[in-house]
């Protein structure tokens, strides 16, 4: 959906860059997690690069400690599937300590 949406235009919505073009950024540039490479999809990889090459952008994935996570991640898939896994852990102990409640 986004790769042939992506085709024709620039940005999510109406010609410039939006909310739309940010809140799906984020997901979207983690797809790392979910198994998707973004190599597959040139067009909207190359939307995901223009969004990361935004100043804004650029100083806020380093937030909370100088660090982009994400790019790290998607560089090294294994340390993604680590990192799911530490994360899926986490969650299903949450999901237990809840069903003690």
């Amino acid at each position: 959906m986004y790769e042939k949406h992506l085709a024709t235009r620039e940005w999510l919505v109406g010609g410039k860059y939006s909310y739309a073009d940010i809140i799906s950024w984020s997901w979207i540039r983690a797809g790392t997690w979910a198994g998707v490479d973004l190599a597959e999809f040139p067009k909207l990889s190359a939307w995901v690069d223009r969004i990361e090459a935004r100043p804004a952008v650029q100083r806020g994935i380093l937030v909370p400690d100088g660090k982009d996570k994400i790019s790290e991640l998607r560089r090294n898939p294994e340390a993604a599937e680590a990192e799911a896994k530490k994360a899926s852990e986490w969650i299903m102990k949450g999901l237990e300590a809840d069903k003690k409640k």
